[in-house]
């Protein structure tokens, strides 16, 4: 239950973060600012509010469903979750990034 009420949080919190990531990316072109020192402390701030976005909008309980018993899997057939799944994604594409990781020159 706490694993699916995080991974669930989690995904919100990524999708939300990429929204304004990608928002925060595109607008200093819109708007044609150009100074360094002004996109640097643009993109903190951007970077701020991603890591805010919990605390502006807090964790919410995830809903349970409940059917029937005629309608629910075997126990062998559901061992493997969604949240397992992903978790194994999310931690070899961390795997696979620092594999690749070159110091700089």
């Amino acid at each position: 239950m706490i694993a699916g009420f995080s991974l669930d949080n989690l995904t919100l919190w990524a999708l939300q973060a990429v929204l304004v990531a990608s928002v925060g990316a595109l607008l200093p072109l819109v708007l044609r600012i150009r100074h360094p020192r002004s996109l640097l402390a643009y993109y903190h701030a951007v970077l701020l509010l991603c890591f805010a976005l919990p605390v502006i909008q807090p964790w919410q309980d995830s809903l349970a469903v409940v059917a029937p018993s005629s309608l629910q899997l075997p126990s062998q057939a559901a061992a493997v979750s969604w949240g397992t799944v992903i978790s194994w994604i999310l931690l070899l594409g961390c795997l696979a990034k620092l594999c690749c990781w070159e110091p700089a020159r």
